[in-house]
């Protein structure tokens, strides 16, 4: 995968000291630089007097004094393409690309070992051939069970309307059948009765007038007697029918209706039940089925992932974070890599930008859009316009493990007139043209020593030196602004004496004894914060300007007047020495 990334997201290393000056500070034509130097270079040397080294001064004038602050920084593209391994867990690098090699877009930049996808990817498609033929046969018996389903209900369904039909045969049919037979014998008995009771009358006259005899009157009597027996029968018969034997059979036939109508609900039931069941396992295999190719196609997208190659032309730079633990990380064929570790970069040289970091003490002072002059050891000779394109709104601790009060502000210079080709990770000095103070009263810093919370100057007025105390402004490497204390045309001693130190007023009380001279810190007032140099000492190597140091004083002096030492700066200033 290909990742645009700016290159302000990398932090650089602080820088460690002030190895230039800052003489071009706006955006000028190539041709003005020459004037813009000698117009913002301090005139120190013009403004010597004495001919004596030990009698040197400086004649105090008004002067443009420009105030820089001067940071180390690293040259980065100001956007890249990062080609990351998205394989999933370690891989081995099997080809790597040289660095620095110029590649077309479509060539192949990175190639990882697949042998272990491709492995699994042989087991997967097993695995979904398997799969696949159990996702057939639960589908043929889905298919099976509905069938079988439909056919149970139909039956169902069949015997019930059977029921249904049966009951409505007896109530319709088989009952009024019966009834009217029932009736019908009972009509017929009544009538056969009606004849033979008139036929036993007549015969009853015949035999009074003997022409029948009294057998017959008794046969006749007994038939009579048989059919009033024959009557009561059907009469019972139509009140069995009528009381028990319809009830009963209408009671049997709509419990067979209900029994019909609850053994269809229980199909249906039992057919929903089993083709749930054969839909699940169907699911269940569709399911896997998909799982399945899901991760054999993502296996077969990790497999081309393993290949890795240019999305546009561009010149291979291998990533800078390897081995900034100590290990030693160079990525090289054989190496192991991890998922979204970077692997390439493709970096776009057309717009390039140095990445500094600015002590928090100085975040103040830079704002965007201020102007800066760069220089690249890796082009000699030449000078790149800059400003600055983006600060940090919050301090980090990149180097807390070197310091843990150190906080700085990752800020961005972008290069505005780069003339000639520079190469991602080139170290860069940046200045930046912090305030430019017109007209201003400077003198060189080593003019000034300081006791306690005051400063004086050493000045030469009618033949004599006596020491006057000053009120300073900001200063660069080498000069700083007197606010008041001296004027225009004043002399001001550039390393005065050890008997002239010893004028010196005593120091404050809580201050330190010793008077030093102060030391250039650009942007800064002298003096503001005093008190993080130890009393009576000085950093090695500092001295005064012409880099004479002073004589020691007698120890004896109830306050001894020290050699010049690092003049008193901000705290910020120190933990920016010590994070360096």
């Amino acid at each position: 995968m290909s990742t645009v990334t700016n290159s302000s997201s990398i932090g650089t290393p602080r820088a460690s000291g002030r190895s230039w000056r800052f003489w071009l500070l706006l955006a000028l034509p190539v041709a003005g630089l020459a004037w813009v130097a000698s117009s913002f270079l301090p005139q120190v040397g013009t403004g010597l007097i004495g001919a004596g080294a030990d009698e040197a001064f400086y004649e105090v004038r008004t002067d443009d004094l420009v105030i820089t602050l001067t940071e180390d920084g690293e040259v980065k593209p100001l956007k890249s393409i990062e080609l990351k391994s998205e394989v999933e867990g370690r891989s081995t690098i099997r080809f790597l690309v040289e660095e620095s090699t110029r590649v077309a877009k479509g060539d192949l930049l990175v190639e990882l070992a697949s042998d272990q996808l491709d492995e699994r990817i042989s087991g997967e498609e097993i695995e979904l051939e398997k799969i696949s033929s159990d996702l057939k046969n639960a589908v043929a018996e889905l298919d099976l069970q509905r069938n079988q389903n439909a056919s149970e209900i139909k039956k169902a369904e069949s015997d019930l309307e059977i029921a249904r039909k049966d009951l409505e045969k007896y109530t319709d049919g088989d009952y009024e059948k019966a009834l009217k037979g029932i009736v019908i014998q009972i009509e017929e008995t009544r009538l056969k009765h009606e004849q033979k009771t008139e036929d036993y009358e007549k015969n009853q006259d015949l035999n009074k007038r003997g022409f029948v005899t009294a057998a017959k009157l008794r046969q006749l009597a007994l038939e009579i007697e048989t059919l009033n027996l024959k009557l009561d029968q059907h009469l019972l018969s139509k009140s069995i029918l009528d009381n028990y034997e319809k009830p009963m059979e209408i009671h049997r036939k709509e419990t067979a209706v209900e029994q019909a109508l609850d053994a269809l609900e229980r199909a249906r039931k039992r057919a929903l039940n089993k083709e749930t069941q054969a839909a699940s396992k169907v699911a269940q295999f569709e399911s896997l089925l998909a799982l399945r190719t899901d991760r054999l196609d993502r296996l077969k997208a990790q497999r081309d992932k393993c290949r890795i190659f240019a999305p546009t032309d561009g010149v291979v730079q291998y990533p800078t974070e390897g081995g900034r633990w100590g290990g030693d990380d160079q990525l090289a064929v054989g190496s192991q890599v991890s998922e979204g570790q970077t692997l390439v970069v493709l970096p776009d040289t057309s717009q390039m930008i140095v990445n500094i970091r600015i002590h928090e003490a100085d975040r103040h002072k830079v704002a965007q859009e201020m102007q800066c002059l760069v220089k690249v050891p890796a082009v000699p000779n030449a000078a790149f316009e800059g400003k600055v394109a983006k600060i940090a709104r919050f301090a980090d601790s990149a180097n807390r493990w070197l310091n843990p009060d150190l906080k700085e502000h990752t800020t961005e210079i972008l290069l505005t007139n780069r003339t000639v080709d520079l190469s991602p990770g080139d170290s860069a000095e940046v200045e930046i043209l912090v305030d430019r103070i017109a007209g201003a009263l400077a003198i060189p810093v080593q003019c000034v020593y300081s006791r306690g919370a005051r400063d004086f100057v050493f000045l030469r007025r009618n033949g004599t030196i006596e020491p006057a105390e000053v009120q300073l402004g900001p200063s660069n490497d080498s000069m700083v602004q007197v606010v008041h204390g001296v004027s225009p045309g004043d002399e001001v001693h550039l390393h005065p004496g050890d008997d002239l130190i010893a004028l010196l007023p005593n120091a404050e009380a809580g201050s330190r004894q010793q008077p030093t001279p102060h030391r250039a810190t650009p942007g800064r007032k002298p003096g503001v914060a005093a008190g993080h140099a130890k009393p009576g000492q000085s950093p090695a190597g500092a001295k005064p300007a012409g880099g004479k140091p002073p004589a020691a004083q007698p120890a004896a002096a109830s306050e001894q007047a020290g050699k010049p030492a690092v003049a008193e700066t901000d705290k910020a200033a120190e933990t920016e020495s010590v994070g360096s």
